[in-house]
């Protein structure tokens, strides 16, 4: 969704892709403007290079503010990662575009550099998983999902980076014991 970074008023850039799915007019007509008549979403994933992401630079910066902590978006609903996930093959910053572990990266920075709370964003469902695709599929298929795909993947990012925070969304449609919130927490 960084590619395009495009919204209509009052609309969030990050939620580019549920646009398309639903339809938004103003969101497809700029779509096939800009990248083209057939551009499918799953295309933004080899144009992403974030060339100009600095980890230290970032680190160094958000200690010089004054913060406490860091909470980078690891996964949006769009369930692209900026970690390497085996739960998203091909859909990842170091399987495509930038070839790099943007999570890894910072979480590095901040920690050698800093004397930050590193954390993490990480959305619970996401729009175009073909286990659950949230928003279109009956609220049923979420149970699969969440077993197969969602704690797994949460599991493997907490495990791997250790934050110190956490933060997720994505729970309006389902209680918390359907995302398995106590099971995870209690992990």
């Amino acid at each position: 969704y960084s590619v395009p970074s495009y919204s209509g008023k009052e609309q969030y850039a990050e939620w580019f892709l549920r646009g398309l799915l639903t339809g938004d007019t103003t969101r497809i007509n700029f779509q096939k403007r800009v990248f083209g008549e057939n551009f499918k979403y799953e295309q933004y994933k080899d144009i992403f290079k974030a060339e100009m992401f600095d980890a230290n630079q970032w680190a160094d910066l958000f200690a010089k503010s004054g913060a406490g902590y860091i909470i980078l978006v690891s996964k949006h609903h769009d369930g692209y990662c900026l970690w390497p996930s085996k739960y998203a093959p091909n859909w990842n910053t170091v399987e495509t575009g930038p070839k790099r572990n943007i999570v890894g990266e910072l979480e590095k920075a901040i920690r050698s550099n800093t004397n930050l709370k590193f954390g993490l964003y990480y959305s619970l469902p996401e729009w175009n998983n073909p286990l659950y695709r949230w928003g279109t599929d009956p609220g049923e298929k979420v149970h699969q999902y969440v077993e197969k795909h969602m704690v797994p993947q949460f599991k493997e990012l907490v495990a791997t980076y250790k934050p110190s925070l956490i933060v997720t969304e994505g729970e309006w449609d389902h209680p918390a014991s359907t995302w398995k919130a106590p099971e995870l927490i209690s992990w």
